[in-house]
This record gives C-alpha cells, sequence and structure tokens, in this order.
C-alpha cells in the first residue's frame, strides 16, 4: 500500500496538458509538470484521458490512467469537460 502525500487529476487532450487538480492529500505539494511531460511523451494515447499522479518523497509518480468517457470532473471548466468527452465519445464510435 502506498500514501500518496498529494494526488492530482491530470486533464490530457491531443497528448498535452489542458489541466491540473487536486484530488487528495496535501493540495501545497504540487506534481512536477517536466516529469508528466515524460510521461506524456512516453504514451500514445486516446484523443482526451486523464492520469492521475500522486507526489511521494518529493518524486511524481502514476497512480492511474482514465479514459475520458468514464470518469469524473475534479474542477475542470464544464464546458471542457463536455467538449472533451464528445471527442472521446466519437473517437470510441469512429465518427468525426
Amino acid at each position: 500500500i502506498v500514501h500518496f502525500e498529494s494526488e492530482w487529476r491530470v486533464y490530457v487532450e491531443d497528448n498535452e496538458i489542458k489541466s491540473i487538480h487536486y484530488y487528495q492529500g496535501d493540495p501545497t505539494i504540487f506534481p512536477n509538470v517536466k516529469r508528466i511531460n515524460n510521461m506524456l511523451e512516453s504514451f500514445d494515447g486516446p484523443c482526451c484521458y486523464a492520469l492521475d499522479v500522486g507526489e511521494l518523497n518529493g518524486y511524481t509518480s502514476l497512480v492511474e490512467f482514465n479514459d475520458f468517457y468514464s470518469l469524473g470532473n475534479y474542477g475542470l471548466f464544464p464546458e471542457d469537460y463536455a467538449q472533451m468527452l464528445i471527442r472521446r465519445w466519437k473517437e470510441l464510435k469512429n465518427v468525426h
């Protein structure tokens, strides 16, 4: 069992960070954005997804990957959330 000092949801669109939002733990311990970008560079994901990342002893680690079609909104602007959800559903259904 790992107890992260803080956890954050990273919303990703077209493999770029769209927004980062606090999830739980200490909100003053922000994740390392360079490390997150390194994660994105090594992953060829769908058009829209989220990474949950956690801080542990000064190191940003991946907690889990979440496909956008099935994740909750933790602070993303509602319009952005809806647009990204629609994009992902269209991608899943091969509708362009």
